[in-house]
């Protein structure tokens, strides 16, 4: 059979009137419903290839690496990964078969379903957030070498895990100090691998500074105040009030070196972004309320992309928040790049919302309507030379359809001539 080149693809519903149809080659293109056939760039149809089921279980959530090495997944209460022969491993641990969302900085994967969380190095999982250290128990002792001249000192603790990171502080504690003598510094809180640092600040001062590290939960500190070295402070971020991932977060994104982590309530979405290149590390004073709930996010060379139930935003570097869409998009992740990050494509409850450098726009309302999924999942497929987007949608949803609504619009506007027009017969 000679191959048949299509000059546009209407769509399996399309929204176009059928009788103005485009042909091909004389015959026009007037399928009510096709399967198992894919279009190239050009237009050109060919068969689907077939599919063979390597893997026994119920896989969900997938996340693929950038490099496309690695895919890890959710199965049951397990979180998984899959290698080349298509055996898997079980990484983690899970509470929760909630969905899961997942970004990947520094070669490291963050995921998070609200209950279960982690960051998945090599094969190892670390902790997204460290906990806030309590406070210890500080008393005075006379010392008859003390170098410690009188004054109000401040004392905080903080955690370094084995992977190096500090964790936050809570607000420090005050303890007065008078001439000759020592802080006995008792109940230091430790976490078995971990150290714990212990920061005191000068006499009547406002800065606190690395008095010590330890591993023990009991110290003398005697001075001199010259060992007082190390502000707490790294890259110009202060530890104090930073806490962990936040409680309940689930829609996640990396957008200009800072992890945005989203909390979901009935009637509007709380979305914190982390530290500069402190993932770890949030302040939950500096929040970003959204109308609706957040279904997804991506970072984009156009600014941080929130989709919600309701309307699709770009928050830019000036902290604006911009409504691009005045509808929102399905559940799932319907967000995804293309081209190094040149083009955004969202898939919304009206269809497919494009994005770039020349402006955002709906691609294929005026012409396509089909139903938008009650989930949708997007991807860029790279395969024999194209690039292909695909949109993977669960049946449900309503199509919101231009070419009937207009229809129906006009048959509404005639019924009251029609009304009229008998009542005078």
């Amino acid at each position: 059979m000679d191959d048949i080149r299509i000059s546009g693809f209407l769509g399996v519903n399309n929204v176009e009137d059928p009788i103005g149809a485009r042909s091909v080659k004389g015959q026009a293109w007037l399928s009510d419903e096709t399967r198992n056939l894919d279009l190239d760039n050009g237009g050109t149809p060919s068969v689907r290839r077939g599919t063979v089921k390597r893997y026994s279980g119920t896989p969900r959530y997938q996340f693929t690496t950038r490099d496309r090495q690695r895919m890890l997944f959710v199965d049951g209460l397990s979180l998984k990964e899959l290698h080349p022969d298509f055996t898997a491993t079980t990484l983690a641990a899970l509470t929760s078969t909630a969905r899961m969302y997942w970004f990947e900085a520094n070669g490291d994967i963050y995921y998070t379903n609200g209950a279960d969380s982690g960051i998945v190095r090599g094969t190892t999982i670390m902790l997204w957030g460290l906990p806030l250290p309590p406070w210890p128990t500080v008393s005075t002792a006379s010392a008859t070498a003390g170098d410690l001249p009188a004054g109000t000192y401040q004392i905080v603790c903080q955690y370094r895990d084995n992977f190096g990171r500090l964790s936050g502080m809570r607000d420090a504690m005050t303890v007065y100090l008078s001439d000759n003598n020592a802080l006995v510094i008792a109940n230091i809180p430790q976490v078995p691998g971990w150290t714990t640092r212990v920061l005191l600040s000068e006499p009547d001062g406002d800065e606190v500074f690395v008095a010590l590290e330890t591993t023990e939960t009991a110290e003398l500190w005697n001075g001199p105040l010259l060992d007082l070295a190390q502000e707490a402070e790294v890259s110009g971020t202060r530890f104090f009030g930073l806490e962990a991932l936040p409680e309940g977060a689930t829609v996640t994104a990396l957008h200009r070196g800072r992890a945005y982590a989203a909390v979901v309530y009935p009637d509007f979405t709380a979305v914190y972004p982390s530290q500069p290149a402190l993932y770890h590390l949030f302040d939950l004073s500096d929040v970003i309320e959204i109308p609706g709930q957040v279904r997804g996010m991506l970072g984009t060379p156009y600014g941080l992309v929130i989709a919600t139930d309701r309307a699709v935003y770009v928050r830019g570097d000036d902290r604006s928040l911009v409504a691009v869409a005045g509808y929102g998009v399905p559940e799932g992740w319907p967000l995804t790049m293309a081209d190094m990050g040149s083009t955004v494509y969202v898939w919304t409850l009206r269809g497919l919302l494009e994005g770039s450098g020349n402006g955002w726009g709906n691609v294929t309302e005026q012409r396509l309507s089909v139903a938008p999924g009650e989930q949708a999942y997007s991807y860029v497929v790279e395969h024999d030379g194209f690039k292909q987007l695909m949109m993977l949608l669960q049946t449900g949803g309503v199509s919101y359809n231009r070419f009937l609504a207009t229809v129906h619009a006009r048959i509404i506007a005639t019924l009251p001539m029609l009304e009229a027009a008998l009542t005078i017969s």
